[in-house]
């Protein structure tokens, strides 16, 4: 009884380990936390310029700011940029950027946390950056942060664990990340927010995103994602993750799902949409402002299909028509023999006028028909002579006109 018991406690320990294992990543990805990560604060202690006396015209903006940012946080593409005062050095410019696949909600519970603590946890500092884990960012300065791309403070955050295979590794995220890069700084949708997801190795698969400040043009978006991919080699080679955060932009990856993977994503292969005809090259390569051999040949075979279907439909139409049109005419044919064979029918009366009641005056050699036996005729027996009693009659016709049948002389 102690051996099965302790069998059963083994096995309940192994199946409570393998599903902590495996749920472990979702549970930590569904759990969007609002925890502080790390601040960017500024020694306050080097530079007058860069620190507010309590009660000061910039603290009276700060706290201004930071009231138009949590009330402003429920922005739907998770971003807001605002301006108090109009006399330098105490204007109070502002910004904070959420996660692009945060909901409305999530964003705004994390920007009223941030918006509570960061001046707590960096008093009297005219410029702080802080970040709240799973990303929300507040900034502000004393001097204007609008679309201007900042990397000049960066934060690499690592997972302690490393991957078998480095260099497959690598090969597939140096290809996650191009991706992001390129789709991030090209979204226009609000957010210059991407992710991708692949699969280096049989059931290894690999998340990453990237995203910008929205107010970045598509260039300076591009080229902060790219410095911060260019980091991951030489910090994070082998590493199953890892962060790199600049103040304008951050990418990240992880061998497990950390994000809404239903926003963000790539987009599905986009419809066949032809370019314009031109008439200067009809005949060039693609590249050169022409159309490429695919796309001629996913037009012409349609249209051949059409045109051969179409010609199968007129066969097939006109040979429908010839056949009923022969039909009709047939039909018209045989209505015709009837009606014939019909007008060359006489009745009795008229075949009786016709021979004057087939009367014997109408002999042969007279001009006549000789005698006529209406009944019948008389046959003839073996000796040659006339057999009354073997006399047979032929069946009348349809008109009931009698036939005479003579023998040979």
């Amino acid at each position: 009884m102690d051996n099965l018991r302790h069998k059963i406690s083994r096995k309940a320990v192994f199946v409570y380990t393998i599903c902590l294992l495996i749920l472990s990543p979702i549970i930590e990805a569904q759990q969007i936390g609002h925890n502080f990560l790390f601040m960017d604060c500024p020694n306050t202690t080097l530079t007058n310029t860069s620190t507010y006396a309590p009660n000061s015209t910039y603290q009276t903006n700060l706290n201004t700011l930071l009231s138009v940012l949590s009330a402003n946080s429920n922005n739907s593409n998770g971003f807001y940029n605002f301006t108090v005062g109009s006399s330098p050095p105490d204007v109070a410019y502002g910004l904070f950027l959420c996660r692009g696949d945060f909901s409305t909600a999530d964003c705004q519970d994390c920007v009223v946390s941030a918006s509570k603590g960061v001046v707590e946890r960096c008093p009297g500092s005219k410029r702080v950056s802080i970040w709240y884990d799973w990303y929300c960012m507040i900034r502000y300065s004393n001097e204007s942060i609008f679309s201007t791309l900042d990397v000049g403070f960066r934060r690499i955050l690592l997972n302690p664990q490393n991957v078998t295979n480095a260099t497959l590794f690598t090969e597939n995220l140096g290809k996650v990340m191009d991706d992001i890069s390129t789709r991030a700084s090209s979204d226009h949708s609000g957010k210059k927010f991407a992710s991708a997801e692949s699969t280096y190795s049989p059931l290894q698969p690999m998340y990453g995103l990237g995203q910008c400040t929205p107010d970045l043009s598509d260039s300076d978006c591009y080229n902060c994602l790219r410095r911060a991919i260019a980091i991951i080699p030489g910090c994070c080679n082998g590493s199953l993750g890892a962060r790199v955060l600049f103040p304008s932009c951050y990418v990240h990856y992880e061998t497990y799902p950390f994000y809404n993977d239903s926003v963000g994503a790539a987009p599905p292969p986009p419809s066949l949409v032809l370019p314009p005809p031109t008439t200067n090259n009809p005949s060039s390569s693609p590249g050169n402002g022409g159309i490429s051999s695919q796309v001629i040949i996913a037009i012409v075979i349609p249209i051949g299909v059409a045109i051969m279907l179409f010609i199968a439909g007129f066969c097939f139409l006109t040979r429908r028509a010839k056949k009923k049109k022969y039909n009709s005419r047939r039909e018209d044919t045989v209505e015709d023999d009837v009606s014939t064979l019909e007008s060359l029918q006489y009745d009795l009366g008229t075949i009786e006028a016709a021979t004057n009641n087939f009367s014997d005056a109408n002999k042969i050699g007279e001009g006549g028909f000789g005698s006529v036996f209406k009944p019948g005729f008389v046959g003839r027996s073996k000796t040659g002579s006339i057999d009354q009693s073997t006399s047979k009659s032929l069946p009348s016709s349809v008109n009931e006109a009698s036939i005479t049948e003579l023998d040979p002389r």
